[in-house]
């Protein structure tokens, strides 16, 4: 969009002006009508989805109830889940004084709103270009797949902005060498992990992020990332793990054992067929994952080692998930079906971020403010 920009308004200050001023109106436009049809999808539609009316909904009522165990909240479903996100819906279903469960569904739409904000204010605080900010929100926004996701009132967009708060509070760590930004950082992964059990993934790749970066720094990656998020963390796996007695849900079957290890090799082509032609279909995705697609590959072959080391973090958080999912134990077909999608949109931020903010040649956007 930006090329193009250029070249219908040429470099003089009047047309510059004006181009400008309608390029940008053009993407508050486009974000604005993104959020409206999201909004609509999630409180008048309301979508036929067991997880959300059956788990989340009823997890949010127990949160929601003046008395009773939390304990309670295991009896929905996916027991071991984080309760960050229904905690949500019990907020807002305590606020109105009673259970508006449509407007308690409408959090998820806003949260896909304040990741696209968080997206643009990270790319200006690295690049001081606002078009280039705004374009990289827009870029998030207009993959047909996130706004859908947002609207299902799944804990997928909180989680969005958790990661993306966290890896802007590293890129700022990186910058300034500010040690309370690699704290904020650590709180973020502690609220990204308090929220879905990717998020437990993405902040042990975020540690590592952190010692790749400055490894001379490695006593603050410990004591000021690394404990903090383990501190803040272990009230949850006490509970679930040693309280409770409950066993993830999330890595059953991650067994790396030779057997296991070979069916999972065995299960390879069939999970990347799948993943192939789902990401090839129009209707999910748009010329944005291709485009992230040839700059990962451009970073990762011509890349300096800063720009590696951004693009190794959700490079690194899909090869996760991938290996979690060869190794689970259910049909490899309704795995990826059923989560693969959600699972490749909450690398889209970070990709985008660590793209953009680190322009190769043939992606270099407009030096205009």
């Amino acid at each position: 969009m930006c090329y193009f920009f250029k070249k219908i308004f040429p470099d003089n200050k009047s047309q510059t002006k004006e181009g400008r001023r309608l390029f940008m109106t053009l993407l508050y436009l486009i974000g604005l009508l993104i959020f409206v049809w999201s909004l609509l999808m999630a409180v008048i539609v309301v979508p036929d989805d067991w997880d959300a009316w059956a788990i989340w909904g009823a997890k949010a009522k127990v949160l929601a109830l003046a008395q009773g165990p939390l304990e309670n909240v295991i009896y929905f479903g996916h027991q071991d889940y984080p309760l960050l996100w229904p905690a949500v819906w019990a907020f807002s279903g305590w606020c109105s004084g009673g259970w508006e469960e449509h407007w308690s569904r409408g959090w998820g739409v806003l949260f896909m709103l304040l990741t696209a904000w968080q997206i643009s204010t990270i790319i200006h605080r690295q690049t001081r270009h606002t078009k280039t900010a705004l374009t990289g929100a827009i870029l998030f926004l207009s993959i047909p797949m996130v706004p859908l996701v947002a609207s299902w009132s799944y804990a997928e967009a909180p989680l969005w902005l958790m990661m993306t708060c966290c890896f802007g509070c590293l890129l700022r760590w990186r910058t300034d060498e500010s040690k309370i930004n690699l704290f904020l950082g650590a709180l973020f992964a502690a609220a990204a992990a308090y929220t879905k059990n990717e998020g437990v993934l993405f902040a042990l790749l975020g540690f590592l992020w952190v010692l790749a970066t400055k490894s001379t720094r490695w006593r603050d990656a410990i004591f000021i990332y690394l404990i903090p998020f383990a501190i803040l963390y272990a009230p949850w796996v006490y509970w679930t793990r040693i309280s409770l007695d409950m066993s993830s849900h999330a890595t059953v079957g991650l067994v790396f054992n030779t057997d296991a290890v070979m069916i999972a090799l065995k299960r390879v082509p069939e999970t990347m067929r799948l993943i192939g032609n789902m990401w090839l279909d129009i209707k999910q995705w748009n010329v944005v994952l291709g485009l992230i697609g040839l700059a990962m590959i451009f970073h990762l072959v011509k890349g300096k080692k800063h720009q590696w080391i951004d693009i190794m973090l959700p490079v690194s958080l899909l090869l996760g998930f991938l290996v979690i999912i060869l190794f689970h134990s259910q049909n490899i077909g309704w795995q990826v079906g059923t989560s693969w999608n959600r699972l490749t949109i909450q690398a889209i931020p970070l990709f985008i971020i660590a793209i953009v903010i680190n322009p190769s040649g043939f992606l270099k956007l407009s030096d205009g403010k």
